[in-house]
């Protein structure tokens, strides 16, 4: 039950951090979301008391049902849940370390990944 409601205060707090900025625009949101979607997925994790891995894997279920509205097809779907358990996988590496490590690593994957989608989806739209 902590992980769940980590996972779900995780999402609550990243989309209101998302729409409060979407004057921004969207390249600008997904180059900062990985900064406040790490920090909360993380840290609201070891707050709570959660697994770790269960709070990204639910944090990208949560997210790609939320996205699923843009109708963007099965494969996006798996395709974001399985990327938030990979970032969840890089913060369970590195948290020996320390917390600080693991939502480092785990921020840097996901913005990385978020320009690789990002230039992916310019190139497509050209």
């Amino acid at each position: 039950m902590r992980t769940i409601v980590a996972a779900g205060l995780a999402l609550f707090l990243s989309w209101s951090c998302a729409i409060g900025l979407r004057k921004l625009g969207e390249v600008r949101i997904k180059a900062w979301a990985p900064f406040w979607e790490e920090l909360f997925k993380n840290g609201l994790s070891w707050l709570f008391g959660g697994a770790l891995w269960g709070v990204h894997g639910l944090f990208g279920l949560g997210e790609a049902l939320y996205e699923w509205k843009d109708n963007k097809g099965m494969l996006l779907f798996l395709v974001n849940i399985l990327a938030h358990l990979c970032f969840g996988g890089v913060a369970v590496l590195l948290m020996p370390i320390g917390r600080w490590a693991g939502w480092l690593g785990s921020t840097a994957v996901h913005l990385v990944w978020n320009i690789l989608i990002l230039t992916a989806s310019s190139k497509k739209n050209q």
